[in-house]
Order: C-alpha cells, then structure tokens, then sequence
C-alpha cells in the first residue's frame, strides 16, 4: 500500500502553502471508449503570482491538452485542487478530466532530483491497472498532422509533450498525475557571498509567510567538527518588502572559514542546500588540476612569456582565463578573434593576442571591426548583451605606444604586469564579472579624460 506517501505529500503542503500563490497545471487527455480520460496532468503550486493569468488548449483527433496558469486566494482552493488530482481526477471549472481505471491508484514520493540542492517535492500518482492503449502509425500521423495545422502549432505530439514538461512520456506510456510544492522562502545564492569571513545571507520570501517558521543551519569547513556546525536565529534577519516579496538580509562572522555549507529549512522541511566559498580564502579547484599536471604552472608561464609562439601564447591566455572563472574557448577559424569569452553573469567578451607591440594596431582594427559586426548581430535577440574587446599583448606597458588609440576605440589592454598580475591570483576563486567590470571602469575613466581623434571607422 502506497497511499501514505499521499498523507506525506499533504505534509509538504500544509508546512508551504501560503496565500496568495500561484498553480501552473499542464495536462493531456485522451479520448477512450468515448470518454475523455485523464493521461498526463501536472500542477505545480509555488508562492510567486501570475501577472497574468493564462489559459490555453489544443485538441487533435483523440487527444486534448493545453496550460493553466491560476492564482490562488484561498488555501480551501488549494487544498481541492490537491485533493481531487491525489485521486486521479483535474476538475476544474470546464475540465473534468479522470484516469480510465480509477478505483485503486498508486504513489510515489520524491523530491525532483537525487540530492538536490533546491528541494520541490513531487507526489506521482498512477492509476494500479494503468492500460497501455494501442495507437497506429496511422493515427500518429493524423495527431501530428493536426498539430502542426493548427492555430497554436506544434511539431507532432512529441514537440507538444516536451512543451508541456512531460519529456519522458508518450501515447505509449503509463498515465500518471504529478504533483509538485515550491518553498515560500529561499536563499538568493546569486547574491550570498563570503569575504574575509564575513558570511552574507540574502533571503527572499512570500510576504505573508511567517519567518519565525525559517531556519537556517550552517556547516564550516575546513575541519567540520561538533562546534562548527551550528543554526543561525532568523531574529537576526532584516527583513524589507520590495515588488511583492520580503527581502531579506543576515551577516555572520566566521572565524577560520573558508566554505561553509547552508541548509535552509522551512517550516521544518528542508528547502535549499547551499555551498558558498569565501573568495579571500578559498583554494580555486582548478587552479589545483592545472598544478597537479603542470607544477608550479612552469609550462604555463613559459608559454606566456613566448616570443615566437604565438599558438602558445594565445593557447595559455586561454587557460588563464578559464582558470579565472571564465567559459573560454578558441576558434577554429582563422578569420575570427583568437579567444572568445562568457562570464557567470552572461558577459561576452573577444580576445586577441599578440607577441609584437608593432602589431597592436592592427590587432585592434580587426577586433574593433568584429565587435561591431558581432554586436550588431546579437542585438535582436540579446539586446542586454555588450561585447567586450580585450588586447592581450605580452610586452610591458611602458613599450607600448598605442594605448590611447586603443582607449579611444573602448579596447581594454592587458599587457606583461597584468598577466603577472591574473597570475598571482589563480591559486584563489575570483569573480570574472569583477574583474571585467573594474577593467572597464578604469578604461571608461581614461576615455573621459582624453577623448580624442584615434577612433576607428566603425564601416572599416
């Protein structure tokens, strides 16, 4: 018997429902000895409001199935929603919709993922004698067909399943109900950090939901012995309401730290599991691989210093990039930028390399050139996007008499101290987006201070 994995679930619910909310319910039905029967349906209740309600449907043939996006006011709503799916059935104002064998039903509990670090728990519900339908390469064909003509088109039954979450399934497979509970409070691990072991905690949660139901668990390294694992009081926590959720911020000083583990728990359900590293103290991962296989990192410097491999220079500063935080990669072409960049916070970044101070200049034309080209091309789509033009030159900087030609055309230069520089700090994490801004900040400085006649024809 499974059914205590339902009375479970209620558990998760009843601990994270809060009003207002949201439910998103994808479904699909089709039509069997003619009835409509319930064969894949998913609501997922969360504590974020729909700006904008929503609701759509297709119907092909012998199948239905559309999106529901509904907020919810009362908690007595919710809990029939919750009630009517654990039994197989999506009632909902028109729809009614029910497994074809309904009488005994089977659940499995689970979170969404094995050891998660961002805990929805799930409920699946499938009927105990679930029939598998036979369905022809005929009518497959005919759904597909009328999928694709349709007002909302969609690419055949497989590309209407994906859109509605349900990857794994098919006309084929068992029929199930799934049903999922987002937290009412979290960690923002984009902006938690760690410096110098000053550990900052930055929370966000439904407004309505009380905080005294939060906790929050911590687990020091290294060494985390008895004393090193400890809960932090939310009392500590200042709390400030901002476009319809409260935010909310913790500090804490942790002596001899350098990554701590967080467990937030809500309402006595664990919700987010969290490692954060202090930047000031941390040891980079990758810094430790490119050691091991390279020690002291000689090759690596050897290369840097290079004053005829050019191949090698540029196939270093590629590692010293990506050992820095970023996502770096070569191109294959010859008619391209040597490297091109991604940092975390999605900045787009085009390097080129060179041996010869001599050669900046034209170094620089084509990168101007291929920055305007690539950013006139992402615009469209990406429109937040800058791209950003990088001169890595291996010389020193008092050699070079090209730099207000390249200040005035925005290009950041990274020349011999400033390799030696990036150098010095890979044996610790950095933040690449850091580090990019602060060069652009001193660039932007200089372009204001003498702005002048040195720029590039923007039409080559």
């Amino acid at each position: 018997m499974t059914e205590h994995y339902a009375d479970e679930f209620k558990g998760y619910f009843s601990a994270w429902m809060v009003t207002p909310c949201s439910v998103n319910i994808a479904y699909l039905a089709r039509y069997i000895d003619s009835k409509w029967v319930l064969w894949n349906c998913r609501l997922t209740f969360g504590p974020l409001v729909w700006p904008k309600e929503e609701k759509w449907e297709v119907h092909a043939t012998d199948i239905r199935a559309g999106n529901i996006r509904l907020n919810i006011q009362s908690v007595e709503f919710a809990n029939s929603l919750l009630q009517s799916a654990i039994d197989g059935i999506l009632n909902l104002d028109d729809l009614r919709f029910a497994f074809s064998n309904n009488d005994t039903r089977s659940y499995y509990l689970s979170t969404t993922e094995h050891n998660p670090v961002f805990f929805s728990h799930v409920l699946k519900i499938k009927p105990s004698q679930s029939e598998r339908v036979a369905i022809s390469h005929n009518q497959l064909f005919r759904i597909d067909e009328k999928l694709r003509c349709g007002s909302l088109p969609f690419d055949g039954i497989s590309d209407l399943f994906s859109f509605l979450g349900f990857a794994e399934a098919t006309l084929l497979s068992d029929a199930f109900v799934e049903l999922i509970i987002q937290p009412p409070a979290d960690l923002d691990t984009s902006l938690s950090s760690m410096n110098a072991g000053d550990l900052q905690l930055k929370l966000i949660k439904h407004p309505a939901f009380d905080s005294s139901l939060i906790s929050i668990g911590l687990r020091c390294f290294p060494n985390p012995s008895i004393d090193r694992r400890f809960a932090i009081s939310t009392d500590k926590v200042i709390w400030n309401c901002l476009d319809g959720f409260a935010l909310g911020e913790l500090h804490e000083k942790l002596a001899d730290t350098v990554m701590v583990q967080v467990f937030i728990s809500i309402n006595g359900k664990v919700a987010r599991r969290h490692v954060i590293h202090d930047r000031s103290r941390a040891i980079n991962l990758k810094y430790l691989a490119h050691q091991y296989f390279d020690p002291n990192l000689r090759k690596l410097k050897d290369a840097l210093v290079s004053e005829k491999n050019s191949r090698d220079f540029e196939k270093a500063v590629t590692v010293v990039f990506n050992i820095l935080g970023f996502s770096a990669s070569a191109f294959m072409d010859s008619e391209a930028p040597d490297i091109i960049l991604f940092s975390p916070k999605g900045k787009l970044l085009l390097v080129e390399c060179t041996l010869q101070a001599h050669d900046i200049r034209t170094k620089a034309g084509k990168l101007h050139h291929r920055r305007t080209e690539l950013q006139q091309k992402i615009k469209v789509d990406f429109p937040w996007v800058d791209v950003v033009a990088i001169l890595v030159c291996n010389q020193q900087r008092n050699t070079i008499t090209e730099d207000r030609f390249l200040t005035d055309n925005k290009i950041i230069l990274y020349c011999e101290e400033d390799v030696q520089s990036a150098l010095d700090q890979l044996q610790l994490l950095s933040d690449p987006d850091i580090l990019i801004e602060s060069a652009l900040d001193v660039l932007e400085k200089k372009y204001k201070n003498h702005f002048g006649g040195n720029l590039i024809d923007s039409k080559g």
